[in-house]
Formats: C-alpha cells, sequence, structure tokens
C-alpha cells in the first residue's frame, strides 16, 4: 500500500487523483475546508513574515498561499462536476 503524502506537499496530478478519490467517497467539501484552513493560516504567516521584513520567508510563503490557491481551484472545479447517478452509464 502506498502511503500518502499530506495534499500540501502533492503535485498538481497527484492532488488531482487525491481530489477525484475525495469526491467519489463524498468527502470534497473537507477537503476544500481543510486546504481553506491551511490557505489562512498561509495569508496570516505572510503578513507576519512582511511585518518582520523577513523576505526569504515572505518568498516562500508566497509560494506555498499560490499552491494552495491552485489546489482549491482545482478542487472547486472537481465539485462543480456532478457524479454520475448510479444507475446512468459511465460512457
Amino acid at each position: 500500500m502506498q502511503e500518502r503524502k499530506p495534499f500540501h506537499t502533492t503535485t498538481s496530478a497527484e492532488f488531482r487523483d487525491l481530489a477525484e478519490t475525495a469526491r467519489a467517497a463524498g468527502r470534497l467539501p473537507e477537503l476544500i475546508e481543510a486546504i481553506s484552513e491551511r490557505l489562512e493560516r498561509y495569508r496570516a504567516a505572510l503578513q507576519s513574515h512582511q511585518l518582520a521584513r523577513d523576505f526569504q520567508s515572505i518568498q516562500e510563503t508566497k509560494k506555498l498561499i499560490t499552491n494552495l490557491e491552485n489546489k482549491l481551484r482545482i478542487a472547486a472545479q472537481l465539485q462543480a462536476i456532478e457524479p454520475p447517478a448510479e444507475d446512468e452509464p459511465l460512457l
């Protein structure tokens, strides 16, 4: 069994697979909430880094924020797609 990486360390393709699995299990809203919470923490950290003028941390935090925003966008796109009803063919 392959060990799962935390969502914030996955590539976009890995995250899309994770999000699709979460959607199939009915847990996509939980995943979106977790991403949103982490994003809020990084945004708060960014403000602290800016006040301290810690430029390296600012750059790293901005990259993390962009990464999470992209993942949130992917998850939101998947959430907008309705799964087929059980009696409908997949193709």
